[in-house]
């Protein structure tokens, strides 16, 4: 993290928990390359949840991606859906948590 006429700090997140995790990093074909603007929907037994590809996250701040999402006591999503700025719906099922999941736009 960094600051206006501050010196920079590291921030490491040690939560106790045993919550499960899953990100999804793109990679586009016809899209952008870093698929920026893909809306991602993800579903679990708890429920869904939706987030987007996007370079900016606030105020004067920046993100690499992969795109993040917390799952709670949740081992899996039933359902990760992707849909590119091409236009293209790509769907992935039964995906495990924890992990880092790269999901490439379909050519076809």
């Amino acid at each position: 993290m960094s600051a206006i006429n501050a010196p920079a700090e590291v921030w490491l997140n040690q939560s106790p928990g045993d919550n499960h995790w899953l990100e999804v990093k793109l990679e586009g074909t016809k899209s952008n390359r870093d698929g920026i603007g893909a809306r991602i929907k993800l579903v679990t037994k708890s429920g869904a949840q939706y987030n987007h590809m996007s370079t900016s996250f606030g105020y004067a701040s920046s993100s690499a991606g992969p795109v993040h999402f917390g799952l709670g006591t949740n081992s899996s999503a039933e359902l990760v859906e992707v849909r590119w700025p091409s236009g293209r719906v790509q769907q992935l099922l039964h995906v495990p948590a924890d992990r880092i999941v790269r999901v490439k736009e379909p050519t076809q």
